[in-house]
């Protein structure tokens, strides 16, 4: 009978995608595991792939800037939340903008106003190191940094400039605040492969964006809860 073949197909189907979502459940185990994944198995996660990579995806617009901003500003400039910052990048960013040198107390009341709390210790500690890299000069009334040491722009609770100028983890700051945006383009989620796929084409996300780093970006938002993935889907998205 027609109902019966439609009941039938209806259950076939549905089996055929927990068997593909299991798939790749199973390839993910055997790559934490170290160990190869079997050809048979390989085979189906690779099929999978090449239909997601094939999925259609928006043109994503750039995330809103934080304000306020730079006045002047590179177009291959990111930027990064000061609480993301290391101290150093956050010392160097507050020497360059100072005019005069300063001590340790004026930057300690200076990292304050951008939202972060640094002690005098750590402060003296990163002027030592800062000083034998030459990067400072010491003069009796505070530090004075040298004008070719590249710097952040710090404006408001946001610290600004290109990529290179910020180590990696203030790097991944920015880019998982990207993943996050993309993720809010598509409300009804994405599976890894296919996010990893979109962000390739963000010309305005400034750095590369490979499987192993999203991976980390993804289990990094997870563990902020700022992320979550369906078990049942293995799609992504935002919380809240």
């Amino acid at each position: 009978m027609a109902s019966d073949r439609l009941n039938n197909l209806t259950k076939a189907y549905t089996q055929y995608a927990l068997w593909l979502e299991l798939g790749q459940t199973c390839a993910a185990l055997f790559d934490a595991a170290g160990e190869a994944q079997p050809e048979h198995l390989k085979r189906v996660v690779s099929s999978v792939d090449d239909e997601q990579a094939d999925a259609p995806r928006l043109l994503i617009p750039a995330p809103t800037m934080p304000s306020p901003r730079p006045a002047e500003m590179p177009d291959d400039w990111i930027w990064v939340p000061s609480d993301k910052l290391t101290a150093a990048t956050l010392v160097v960013g507050i020497l360059k903008a100072a005019a005069k040198p300063l001590g340790m107390k004026e930057i300690v009341e200076l990292a304050r106003a951008h939202g972060v709390e640094l002690n005098g210790g750590s402060v003296q500690n990163i002027g030592t190191r800062l000083a034998s890299q030459g990067k400072i000069a010491r003069a009796d009334d505070g530090w004075l940094l040298r004008p070719d040491v590249p710097a952040v722009v710090l404006v408001g609770d946001h610290a600004w400039g290109p990529v290179a100028v910020f180590e990696k983890h203030e790097q991944a700051a920015f880019r998982r605040l990207c993943v996050l945006h993309v993720l809010r383009v598509h409300p009804d989620g994405l599976q890894a492969v296919q996010l990893l796929k979109s962000m390739e084409t963000c010309a305005w996300l400034k750095q590369p964006i490979t499987k192993d780093l999203l991976k980390m970006d993804l289990e990094a938002l997870a563990e902020e809860q700022k992320a979550r993935r369906n078990g049942r889907s293995s799609k992504w998205r935002v919380v809240g």
